[in-house]
């Protein structure tokens, strides 16, 4: 016995000693369907419980004469439907291989199964706050993005009711560089390249990321602002940001390194242990695109490292078209031996 309501369905293993014989229940079985099922047709939500239950007690039906009592009548006639939907014919073809025979049983009679199918849903009413001010409901709490009023120029030509004419005149002469594709708001560059614009709340996540994550190199402002850039990110005080991330960076002005001004090194070329850190610690690439970026920093390297074309080839075949990814044991040698030499004389040599 089956039956389906909207948002479950039930089903009732049993069996007759003989004919006329009372039907011995040999187990229950029930769950709720998923919202793509709660979307089915009715025919769909009807034949769905017999699906579940001869897929469940599989075991128990496979070589028996099995009878399903429904409360559909339309199901009796699925199995000859010529243009079924493709959910019905993959249906079709996992009954066809019981030994099935539906029969039409009303919903009164079938009230096992009826029961198992309506599962009652618990619900928690929560008390309305009739004190709560409208003032709270107004208030927004996220920052506004630097370029709010370009986006309002772009999308109604309008600006902020207080603004100034020099303001007006600035941004109009302006908008021209900038594209709104809803939800962001893009910006061709001098460089004919467009960026995607950054609001304020993400800048100094994007720093952090540019200048101290694995592969930053603790680099100045300047190149810091450059990587910004490279990443295919845009905000009008982006060197400006990148000058005061850097000359306040914490380890950057423990290691020495010098932002502002020039230093005398009475003791000859030292060697920056920070970007040997950073060269030293980097984990085994994962995608051709890390292998791809370490090759392009070693190769500025490459004329103090002899052999180097030979001992990056287990990691240049992994950049080949059509090549599988496999990090295996050579491509980690060649990985650990560039660092190594990367990170050695005669790149790190003191002269004479």
């Amino acid at each position: 016995m089956c039956d389906a309501s909207n948002s479950a369905l039930g089903a009732v293993l049993g069996q007759k000693a003989g004919v006329g014989q009372p039907t011995n229940v040999i187990a229950y079985a029930s769950r709720t369907m998923d919202p793509a099922q709660q979307n089915y047709t009715t025919t769909e939500k009807e034949l769905l419980p017999i699906v579940f239950a001869l897929d469940k007690f599989r075991s128990y039906l496979l070589g028996s004469k099995i009878i399903v009592f429904s409360d559909h009548a339309a199901l009796r006639y699925v199995l000859k439907k010529p243009d079924a939907k493709p959910r019905l014919i993959r249906w079709m073809l996992l009954l066809q291989e019981f030994d099935l025979e539906i029969r039409d049983k009303k919903g009164a009679e079938n009230f096992v199964a009826d029961h198992l199918s309506r599962i009652e849903k618990e619900s928690e009413p929560m008390p309305i706050r009739d004190e709560f001010p409208d003032e709270q409901l107004l208030h927004i709490k996220t920052a506004t993005p630097w370029y709010t009023d370009i986006c309002n120029y772009v999308a109604t030509s309008r600006f902020p009711p207080k603004a100034s004419r020099a303001y007006k005149d600035k941004t109009k002469s302006n908008v021209k560089y900038y594209i709104w594709d809803d939800p962001y708001l893009w910006r061709l560059c001098n460089d004919k390249i467009i960026r995607k614009c950054t609001p304020n709340t993400e800048t100094n996540s994007v720093l952090q990321f540019c200048h101290s994550a694995l592969g930053g190199g603790h680099y100045g402002s300047s190149r810091t602002a450059r990587k910004v850039l490279d990443c295919g990110l845009y905000w009008s005080s982006i060197f400006r940001d990148a000058h005061q991330f850097v000359s306040t960076h914490e380890r950057c002005q423990k290691a020495g390194i010098a932002m502002n001004r020039r230093h005398e090194m009475p003791q000859g070329i030292e060697v920056d242990k920070a970007k040997i850190d950073v060269i030293t610690s980097l984990p085994n690439p994962t995608s051709m695109w890390e292998v791809c970026s370490f090759l392009g920093h070693a190769g500025f390297y490459q004329i103090f490292i002899k052999n180097f074309s030979k001992l990056a080839l287990p990691l240049s075949k992994l950049l080949q078209k059509d090549v599988e990814f496999n990090f295996d044991q050579p491509c980690i040698g060649a990985f650990q031996e560039l660092k190594r030499r990367l990170t050695s004389a005669p790149i790190l040599q003191v002269p004479n």
